[in-house]
């Protein structure tokens, strides 16, 4: 089984509308956003494909007025909430890097999404081989 990158509950996501998580790969620190998308879950890494910029820098929040897209705070590149796609900004075109979500109960677990696939064949990317992660 892949990895888990991180995992929260269902509750606190829909507490919350949206969540910033870490997880460390290649001896560097990751972040992700977790977003509520009208009772789907949905996982994107917290970069912006334009510069490889966080979407929350200097610690505003990625989300439009409506909260029905992601915006980047750098350069104000809208993302589509269920794709990641980018709709307008510097970027349009290119699209956030999806994170697998993993429901179970109430438990939401984030794993790495797969760098290749291939038939039923996935190519996912190294981690860190000090985590714990079942």
């Amino acid at each position: 089984m892949d990895p888990i990158l991180w995992q929260t509950t269902r509750h606190e996501l829909a507490t919350a509308r949206a969540l910033r998580f870490e997880w460390q790969r290649d001896g560097r620190t990751h972040s992700g956003i977790l977003v509520d998308d009208n009772g789907t879950p949905r996982a994107f890494e917290n970069r912006c494909p334009h510069w490889d910029l966080p979407l929350d820098g200097n610690g505003a929040r990625w989300w439009d007025e409506r909260r029905e897209q992601l915006v980047c705070t750098a350069h104000g590149a809208r993302f589509a909430l269920e794709s990641g796609a980018c709709l307008s900004g510097p970027c349009e075109g290119a699209e956030l890097t999806a994170l697998l979500v993993d429901i179970a109960g109430d438990v939401i677990r984030i794993r790495p999404a797969p760098l290749l696939q291939f038939g039923g064949l996935a190519l996912l990317p190294p981690t860190d081989p000090s985590s714990d992660d079942p």
